[in-house]
């Protein structure tokens, strides 16, 4: 059984599933280097992150400072492990994944905290007494 914690080069390991290959696709936490492949971790990552990265015990979204991805299963850390599904969706629509425009209108979920945009032909669907909640 693996332990968490640091460990020597020589001895680093995929936390997910204890194997040392693929060294190009095995990432170390910045906070408590800690390793996970880029496919063992849950959600996998496409591709290794660019700069810093933190484990699931480390992480903490840049904006709010929360330690959870969301307020409900399904929402997912964003932007490379660096905000929460809520923040993320402040920038970018949780529904269809496009950037607010300027003076554009968008709603929170009463359910999950997250915010799309409004489009009146949508509302209709969205609306649960008097509350807002995604279709999802």
């Amino acid at each position: 059984m693996l332990q968490k914690g640091w460990r020597c080069l020589d001895c680093t390991v995929c936390e997910g599933c204890g194997k040392p290959h693929d060294e190009s696709r095995l990432i170390l936490c910045d906070e408590c280097d800690i390793s996970f492949h880029i496919y063992c971790l849950d959600p996998p990552l496409d591709e290794v992150p660019q700069g810093a990265w933190k484990c699931k015990w480390c992480i903490v979204c840049v904006t709010c400072g929360a330690t959870s991805p969301g307020a409900v299963d399904g929402c997912a850390w964003q932007n490379n492990y660096s905000q929460c599904a809520k923040c993320a969706s402040l920038e970018m629509c949780a529904a269809c994944s496009v950037s607010y425009t300027d003076g554009e209108l968008i709603l929170q979920c009463s359910h999950c905290e997250r915010f799309v945009v409004y489009l009146k032909n949508f509302v209709v669907n969205i609306y649960k007494f008097g509350l807002m909640y995604c279709v999802e």
